[in-house]
């Protein structure tokens, strides 16, 4: 290929090389173009965005728009830099004939285009534009910064016009005739913070049209020579147009009816709105702008319904494109996913061509979505068209190119997931921006708000400031809120969205708080489900068990709630072996199982105990658990067991017992809750909680709350649900209530950590009023395995594999190898698993297996498994063994 031979020298310069495919090079004036165009387009085809753009800016909406597509084309012009331009000595050589510069180094060429930006093309634009007068660059730089930190994270600049030479006059070339181009007049804001909040917004822009615009399926090389207009107007826009189109990041208009069926169709034909789905459906919604509802009503009251509702509404008025629903753990959101998979198109209009659904994507958003067949089934091939069949059962879709990163999950127009996927929005990971800028176009429904403690609970209330100040709205749903956690959360949303201070005092429960532009309205709800659950406390485990048995006998189902996974083990065991209850009719679910073992169980616990269950799959069915079932799991027992936990998790888990409406057998007919705890003694010592629930104390240290939780329930001896929710949970956390001075003295210890965890959140989180730039956090952009989104015990994941005596295999059989290591992890402490050493032929074997997996067991422990009788022991210095019935148990663990 000969030497592109134009008039303009910016010609001379690359941007993408491949030396398999012709014309081998992009040039470099055609890239900057394309990117612009997608980010023009895709403001053009969301008007939601633009006008949270023109709000924040406090310019017209044609002005920045012009404005930030003129950023967007000045993205690379680091690539001008020769210290880029000779990485591709072929690329080079096709274009120009001169010698090699002999400078070195290794500068990101984002680093060099901002430094190239300051030092030498804003003075050659100054005399263009007065957005790039050095009057307007204190308040542009958030703005600038933004456009350069496209690669995920902002750059600090670095490099040296040495770096550029005559390249530098030709980049100011260029960007001097885009300015021309695409600009239009404009007064830019005096005020130093005007483009701050809105840089946070350009910043994941920038990262989906550079992604979009690099893409070859829709922006083919070019180095046909043509002004650069002919290329914005004949090229640029029209590849521009077909990306943004088929890339799954358009959004579909709402549903425009309001109609309770039509808008829920999973439901029952003859299904009613609850009081908080009606207030949802007509009332919640009545002024225009960022806003905030919480709705907090019992277990199985119809939360996530209500919510849909409101999202619904949302989007109605034009706030909001679509939604993304956190929960606490990835088993709730995959539960949650398959409910709206059947369900969720149902909240949008049909397709004006077809009359058909359109292919609105709904997103999985998790660590481990690839392992669900569910939403992978999804994702049709790239470069295929998606056949939505209307008629077809839980057919959910999601485009490919959202569903290739994980960094592109929020961008979906319907996502669920957990909600660390959405807190890694202000969290400094690189690529946050792409998150922050999916979740501003849609509603943020965060389920089970209370289940957090002091750091993540934090980072929940930064994440509501950005949103709100975003322009975004907000749903939290929960059954046992504090007063003071509501509080804390509506004054985060308030500030974020420049309101007063929020103003609450309402008791009541359940309750429907809104908080937007007009102030704030706490509305009453009427209970739709009223339930009087028994409580018997007991000191002695052998109670539990006969309680359980006795249940058994029945013909009931019956569940124990264990605070521990080595005290769950016991039970289990201990109803296996003395009790003889049969392997058929007992299953232990708890964290420390393989995900293959895991899925399988809670697939069997949603099928004996789920709302379909029937009689005979439920009849004398034990289930002994830990925390993994008190959330976001429809699950019905007729007796519920447990620990003595915290008041809020007691209901909760009461709200398993007796949940829906269901012929009982004889002698359980009224629901029960067994309670295992020390008594509550105004005596008690410094070890009340752990003489009686042992290593349980280091899941809950703080005992004051539990002793008054305990004391509650001995004096009431029942929930009165929903009545005597909100006083018995204020209650618990009331500091001026009574506890033994013992436990609040040893619970004095706890209160530094407490604090700093709050204080740790406060550090790790993104400044919103900083804008995307190096100030915005304390240390540097992360991968998104080094951000926190949870405190708490440091864990490995062990990969487990079986030796069966001549072969190693991974513990799961998937499809695929990166799934099979994934669906064979297990995830415990660290320190409390150390592999011993192989025999050799085990070594070798596992050398070559290792070498196999993707990531080479890089970020695993590889822990080898061998059968001994029914189960299977570890090679480890600690006594391990699994099972896929009781999962890993580690003999004598030490805390």
């Amino acid at each position: 290929m000969p030497p592109c031979n134009t008039e303009q020298p910016y010609f001379g310069y690359w941007a993408k090389f491949d030396k398999n495919t012709a014309p081998f090079i992009h040039l470099l004036p055609y890239h900057l173009l394309d990117v612009a165009a997608v980010y023009d387009r895709l403001l053009y085809h969301s008007p939601l965005l633009l006008r949270r753009i023109t709000h924040l800016s406090g310019l017209p909406a044609t002005s920045i728009r012009a404005l930030l597509r003129t950023l967007a084309a000045l993205h690379d012009i680091g690539k001008f830099a020769s210290l880029f331009q000779e990485q591709q000595a072929a690329a080079r050589a096709m274009l120009t004939n001169a010698p090699p510069s002999g400078l070195g180094g290794n500068t990101h060429h984002t680093a060099l285009g901002q430094s190239l930006y300051m030092s030498v093309v804003r003075q050659k634009l100054e005399n263009h534009h007065s957005a790039f007068s050095e009057e307007a660059a204190h308040t542009m730089h958030p703005l600038i910064a933004a456009t350069f930190g496209h690669h995920g994270s902002p750059q600090e600049e670095s490099g040296s016009i040495r770096h550029f030479r005559r390249s530098a006059e030709h980049a100011a070339s260029f960007a001097s005739e885009v300015v021309g181009l695409l600009m239009e007049p404009m007064a830019i804001p005096e005020d130093e913070q005007s483009f701050c909040a809105l840089s946070w917004l350009h910043a994941g822009l920038m990262v989906a049209a550079d992604w979009l615009g690099s893409n070859t399926r829709w922006f083919p090389f070019c180095t046909e020579p043509m002004p650069l207009k002919t290329y914005w107007e004949e090229v640029a826009l029209p590849h521009a147009q077909r990306a943004v189109c088929e890339s799954g990041l358009l959004a579909s208009p709402a549903q425009p009816e309001r109609d309770f069926t039509r808008l829920l169709p999973h439901l029952h034909a003859d299904a009613r709105p609850s009081p908080l789905q009606t207030h949802a459906l007509h009332y919640a919604l009545q002024h225009a702008g960022p806003q905030l509802h919480i709705f907090e009503d019992m277990t199985g009251g119809g939360k996530t319904e209500a919510a849909l509702l409101c999202c619904h509404g949302l989007m109605h008025m034009g706030e909001a494109e679509g939604f993304y629903i956190g929960l606490p753990t990835m088993a709730t959101a995959n539960g949650m996913y398959a409910r709206l998979a059947q369900s969720y198109r149902a909240l949008f209009a049909e397709d004006e061509g077809s009359g058909q659904p359109a292919p609105i994507s709904l997103m999985l958003a998790h660590g481990a979505r690839n392992l669900s067949e569910l939403f992978m089934a999804s994702v049709p091939d790239a470069g295929t068209s998606p056949s939505i069949d209307p008629q077809t059962d839980g057919r959910s879709y999601c485009a490919t190119w959202l569903a290739d990163s994980r960094k592109k999950a929020l961008l979906s127009q319907c996502g669920v997931g957990t909600i660390d996927q959405a807190l890694m929005a202000v969290l400094p990971a690189r690529h946050q921006c792409l998150r922050l800028l999916g979740l501003a176009r849609n509603v943020l429904v965060v389920d089970e708000v209370h289940a957090y403690d002091e750091y993540t609970g934090s980072l929940l209330q930064t994440l509501l400031r950005f949103h709100a100040a975003l322009g975004g709205s907000a749903i939290l749903l929960s059954a046992t809120l504090t007063r003071s956690m509501r509080a804390n959360l509506a004054a985060a949303f308030c500030e974020g969205a420049g309101y007063p201070p929020p103003s609450l005092h309402s008791g009541f429960f359940p309750l429907a708080t809104a908080v937007d532009r007009q102030g704030t309205r706490e509305q009453d709800i009427p209970a739709t489900r009223h339930a009087i659950i028994r409580v018997e406390m007991t000191t002695d485990e052998n109670a539990l068990y006969n309680a359980l048995i006795e249940t058994r006998t029945f013909g009931g189902c019956t569940c124990w709630i264990r605070n521990t996974v080595d005290q769950a083990g016991e039970a289990y065991q201990h109803l296996r072996t003395q009790y003889g209850v049969p392997e058929e009719d007992i299953i232990l679910f708890h964290a420390r199982f393989a995900m293959a073992d895991r899925q399988a169980i809670e697939e069997r616990v949603m099928a004996l105990f789920g709302k379909e269950s029937t009689p005979e799959d439920r009849r004398g069915k034990i289930l002994i658990a830990t925390q993994v079932v008190e959330q976001s799991l429809d699950l019905d027992f007729d007796l519920l067991a447990s620990d003595l936990a915290p008041m809020e998790l007691l209901i909760q888990r009461g709200g398993r017992c007796h949940r829906h409406k269901r012929s009982r057998p004889a002698g359980l007919e009224s629901p029960r809750m067994r309670v295992l705890a020390p008594q509550a003694q105004t005596n008690a010592t410094s070890d009340w909680y752990a003489s009686v629930l042992g290593k349980a104390q280091f899941v809950y240290p703080v005992q004051a709350p539990l002793w008054r939780t305990a004391r509650l329930l001995e004096e009431t001896q029942h929930l009165s649900l929903p009545d005597d929710a909100r006083r018995l949970v204020e209650s618990t956390y009331d500091d001026s209530a009574f506890a033994p001075q013992a436990l609040l003295k040893a619970d004095e210890k706890h209160l530094p950590t407490r604090m700093g965890k709050r204080d740790m959140a406060r550090y790790n989180a993104l400044k919103l009023e900083a804008g995307y730039s190096i100030g915005a956090v304390g240390r540097g952009w992360e991968t998104d395995e080094k951000v926190l989104t949870r405190l708490g015990e440091e864990t490995v994941q062990l990969r487990l594999l079986r030796w069966d005596g001549t072969r190693l295999h991974l513990w799961a059989e998937a499809p695929g190898m990166a799934a099979a290591c994934r669906m064979s992890e297990v995830s415990v402490g660290l320190h409390k698993v150390t592999p011993s050493t192989l025999p050799p032929d085990v070594t070798v074997q596992l050398a070559a297996l290792l070498e196999r997996m993707p990531d080479k067991g890089k970020w695993c422990v590889p822990l080898v498994l061998r059968q001994v009788g029914e189960g299977w022991i570890a090679w480890a210095e600690q006594q391990v063994e699994y099972t896929d019935s009781t999962g890993l148990t580690i003999i004598n663990p030490e805390y």
